[in-house]
């Protein structure tokens, strides 16, 4: 039932019938116009009686679609007796169909006035399905009536259109009362039940609120308050708390995953202005489970986790198999790159098909070099994987696409042979593959010289490694001030003041767990501060981690691991930064 396919319908029979009686009767174009108006007919009249037999009373339904017939036919019999008329008369049928014209005009005018809402929001989200492909997981979870406080995460401007396309529901938004001035948007807010709000009187934005929820619509709340500028969840205030309490109704999670990296997402440190990575884009919106309105920021950043894992397990890289994934690259793309005798040499995703294939042996290719080889040896070691085991790297790989920079398509990574496993295969193997990125590999016959060939040659920006990249760096200096170095070495985060800055991450029973990176820029002067590091911490937990305080450690659970792991003495702060007990009983003291 889309009532807003009614004033379309009335536009295409407007236009068919003036058509058909511009035109020589009886011909090709005649016929042409009469299809046109019959078909503009027919989606003028579906939707109304659809929407009439659904919003009938059960027990009134037959007499009430029994009288919609009798006056169609009634109506279809006036118009036999009006078309006989004019034929008496002498009218011409291209003057019979002119006149009938003006009678469909202004029922077109008259339905467009009584539907406005409908035919424009209709047109918005089919504009928009052309750029953005929404799916969405357990929508059935939202009540069918009654008021509901949606509090989904904020990732980009069309964040309002995705989840209007994904709702089952009408949803009302809150909107800055200034922008109720602005020319069309003004306009477009008040057709669609848009709550004006003041910033600078809080109280009233939370009654106004609470009163559209008592009326029983569906109202949505950013409880971030803000747009991400990192990918990953911000500090969640407790205004959604408030409204909620004082409206007495349930609370709903939602969480929108894949508009981070839209040209509508604060990526790459601005708005718009980026070339769009694919079109129409995938998004997928998880609805979580009801939850009641007493419910605090903890218990909701874990059911939001919870949505995110889910949608990005539904992620299509995270079904498909390594074979899969190797042959939908272009095997003529260049991907690994590493420095040897002076030289810059490079491997192609051809290349590793072969590998993978058995075809060619990883010393063939890496001719002698110690990271290129154990690069192209760890394709075979993750072909060997189980369904489960890949699964879950790919999975974890796809939660490091997010954060800050790491998915940014214009620079390629350099990583060092020295890491742990987890962070060579996601950073360094399935993070290129995933988004069509290149990797550039060191190992320790490399030296300073390697490293500055690399990057006068190559636009790199991320570099991962330990202690024995950090002496390169530190050796470097101002000829490496572009570089950003990421550290897994279990080491608490400290002020990056190094030329070359250091960032934590940490590596947990094999999976990547936590990341820091340089905050990120601010855009708008509106604009408050996101931390991207934090001193004294192990980095910020990704997206997709579930994570509860459990005694004197912390519980971490995702849908791709096979059970719940426990990271003993470490707790979790407000903006999601992992730090270990002991550190916060010292600060207490």
């Amino acid at each position: 039932i889309e009532l807003g396919l009614t004033p379309l319908g009335g536009l295409v029979l407007t236009g068919g019938t003036i058509w058909t009686g511009l035109v020589a009767a009886e011909s090709g174009w005649f016929y042409f116009g009469l299809g046109v108006a019959g078909f503009g007919a027919s989606l003028f009249l579906v939707p109304l009686q659809a929407y009439l037999t659904d919003e009938a009373p059960d027990e009134k339904r037959g007499a009430v679609l029994s009288a919609s017939s009798l006056l169609n036919n009634l109506g279809g019999m006036v118009g036999v007796f009006l078309q006989a008329g004019f034929q008496k008369l002498g009218v011409s049928p291209q003057t019979q169909l002119l006149i009938a014209s003006v009678l469909v005009i202004w029922i077109t005018v008259f339905v467009m006035r009584l539907l406005p809402r409908q035919f424009v929001r209709f047109l918005i989200e089919e504009i928009v399905r052309r750029f953005y492909r929404v799916e969405a997981f357990h929508p059935e979870r939202m009540p069918r009536e009654g008021g509901v406080l949606l509090v989904p995460n904020h990732v980009s401007f069309v964040d309002v259109l995705v989840l209007s396309l994904a709702s089952p529901r009408h949803v009302r938004f809150l909107m800055i009362r200034r922008f109720f001035d602005v020319p069309v948007v003004g306009q477009l807010a008040r057709m669609f039940d848009t709550i004006a709000i003041s910033p600078s009187r809080a109280k009233d934005a939370i009654r106004l609120a609470a009163e559209a929820l008592e009326e029983g619509s569906v109202v949505c709340i950013f409880p971030e308050g803000q747009l991400t500028r990192t990918g990953m969840l911000n500090e969640i205030k407790s205004g959604y708390s408030l409204i909620a309490r004082k409206a007495k109704c349930p609370i709903l999670p939602v969480y929108m995953d894949g508009l981070w990296g839209s040209i509508f997402s604060p990526q790459q440190g601005r708005f718009f202005w980026k070339k769009p990575s694919e079109i129409p884009r995938k998004v997928r919106v998880s609805f979580g489970e009801v939850c009641e309105q007493k419910t605090d920021y903890e218990t909701l950043r874990v059911e939001l986790s919870r949505q995110a894992a889910w949608a990005i397990s539904k992620r299509p890289e995270s079904g498909r198999s390594l074979s899969d994934l190797i042959s939908a690259a272009k095997l003529n793309e260049e991907v690994l790159f590493w420095w040897q005798e002076g030289e810059l040499r490079r491997c192609c995703w051809g290349e590793v098909k072969k590998v993978l294939d058995g075809v060619r042996e990883p010393e063939q290719v890496a001719s002698g070099h110690e990271g290129a080889r154990r690069w192209l040896s760890g394709w075979r070691e993750m072909k060997a994987m189980s369904d489960e085991e890949f699964r879950a790297v790919v999975c974890n790989a796809s939660q490091w696409m997010e954060p800050g920079d790491c998915g940014d398509r214009r620079y390629a990574t350099l990583v060092h042979s020295g890491v742990d496993e987890a962070v060579w295969q996601v950073w360094g193997m399935l993070l290129p593959l995933l988004l069509r990125t290149s990797v550039v590999v060191m190992d320790e016959g490399d030296d300073l010289e390697s490293l500055i060939g690399l990057q006068d040659r190559l636009p790199l920006r991320n570099v991962v490694g330990g202690s024995g990249l950090r002496s390169f760096l530190d050796a470097g200096g101002e000829r490496l001030r572009d570089l950003q170095h990421h550290d897994f070495d279990g080491e608490v985060q400290a002020e990056p003041v190094e030329v070359v800055p250091r960032y934590r991450g940490m590596v947990f029973e094999g999976k990547l767990i936590a990341i820091s990176m340089p905050d990120p820029p601010l855009i708008r002067q509106s604009d408050l501060r996101q931390p991207g590091w934090k001193e004294g911490s192990y980095g910020r937990v990704l997206s997709g981690i579930m994570v509860e305080q459990c005694g004197e450690g912390l519980c971490l659970t995702n849908p791709m691991w096979e059970e719940p792991r426990m990271l003993e003495g470490f707790w979790m702060d407000e903006e999601g930064f992992l730090h270990r007990v002991e550190e916060k009983e010292k600060g207490r003291q």
